[in-house]
C-alpha cells in the first residue's frame, strides 16, 4: 500500500463533489468578497523566495474581518469552493496569479475561527488559462485541489494538501508539517528548505528536488531529471523512478533511497570476522 492512499482515498471523486457544492452560487457575492482583494490594502506582498512569513496589512485584514462580521454564516468551506469557481472571470486582471494567496487566507481564517475543525476545503482551478500562486500557503487545514497550480504548500504548518494535477514551481518549499500530495509533475524546486512533514510526487521531478532540505520526508514515484539533493542537511528523500542526474553537491546529512536501496550515504557492508 502507498503512503499516498492515507489521504488520497477522500478525493477520489473531485468531480462529483464539485456538482454538489456548485449547485447555488451567489455569484453577487462573491464578486464582493473578490472586491476585499482587488482594492487597496491587497493583494498580499509578493513572497520572495527565503521569505519567512506573509505580512498583512492591518486595513485589508480589518476589512476582510468587518465584511464578514456583517455577513455572518457566509464564510464557510462551500463559499470558498465556490469562489475557486467564480474567479476564473478575473483571469485578464493583473491581480489574479496572487488569488490563491486569497484564497488560502480565507482557509486559515475559517480553519482557526472553528476550533480546528476537520472540514475539507475543495478548490475547482481546472478551467483557468494559467494557475495560481500560493495554494495551501502557511495551510494547516484539509484542502483538495482539482486542476494544475504555479505553487503550493509553502510554509505549510500541518493538514493535508492535495492537488490532483501539476505543480509549475514550488511546492513544499520551507514545509513544516503535513502531508502534501501531487498527482501531476513538478517542473522547478520541490521540498527546498523543507523544516518537516511530507512530500508525495506522483509524477516526475525536473529541476531542484530537497535542496537545502533540513527534514522530512520526500518520495517521488517517477523520474528526477537533474540533481537532487544539493546541500541537504536532513531528512529523507526516496525516488522510486529513475534518478537520472547526480546527488548534489555538499550534502552534509539526511538519507537518499532508490527504491529500497540506501545509495546516500551508502550502505556498508558488514565483513565477518
Amino acid at each position: 500500500m502507498h503512503l499516498t492512499q492515507v489521504i488520497s482515498k477522500e478525493y477520489e471523486s473531485l468531480e462529483e463533489k464539485k456538482q454538489i457544492l456548485l449547485k447555488e452560487i451567489d455569484t453577487a457575492f462573491l464578486s464582493k468578497v473578490v472586491d476585499l482583494w482587488r482594492r487597496p490594502h491587497g493583494p498580499f506582498p509578493r513572497i520572495m523566495p527565503g521569505g519567512e512569513s506573509m505580512y498583512l496589512n492591518r486595513k485589508f485584514y480589518s476589512k476582510v474581518t468587518n465584511f464578514f462580521k456583517i455577513n455572518p454564516g457566509r464564510l464557510t468551506p462551500e463559499c470558498i469552493s465556490q469562489l475557486s469557481v467564480h474567479i476564473k472571470e478575473y483571469q485578464d486582471k493583473p491581480f489574479f496569479d496572487s488569488l490563491g494567496f486569497f484564497l488560502s487566507y480565507l482557509i486559515n481564517n475559517h480553519y482557526y475561527a472553528h476550533d480546528h475543525q476537520q472540514d475539507t476545503y475543495f478548490l475547482f482551478l481546472e478551467n483557468l488559462k494559467e494557475g495560481l500562486n500560493g495554494i495551501g500557503f502557511k495551510n494547516a487545514a484539509n484542502i483538495s485541489v482539482l486542476g494544475d497550480v504555479i505553487s503550493a504548500g509553502e510554509h505549510m504548518q500541518n493538514g493535508t494538501l492535495f492537488i490532483d494535477g501539476n505543480v509549475k514551481m514550488s511546492a513544499g518549499n520551507y514545509m513544516k508539517g503535513g502531508i502534501l500530495e501531487i498527482t501531476g509533475d513538478n517542473e522547478f524546486s520541490i521540498g527546498t528548505q523543507m523544516k518537516g512533514g511530507t512530500i508525495i510526487l506522483h509524477g516526475n521531478a525536473k529541476v531542484d528536488v530537497g535542496d537545502y532540505m533540513k527534514n522530512g520526508n520526500i518520495v517521488i514515484y517517477g523520474n528526477t531529471e537533474l540533481d537532487i539533493a544539493t546541500e541537504m542537511k536532513g531528512g529523507k528523500i526516496t525516488v522510486h523512478g529513475e534518478i537520472r542526474g547526480g546527488f548534489g553537491t555538499d550534502k552534509k546529512g539526511g538519507e537518499i533511497y532508490h527504491r529500497t536501496e540506501r545509495i546516500y550515504p551508502k550502505e556498508t557492508k558488514k565483513t565477518k570476522k
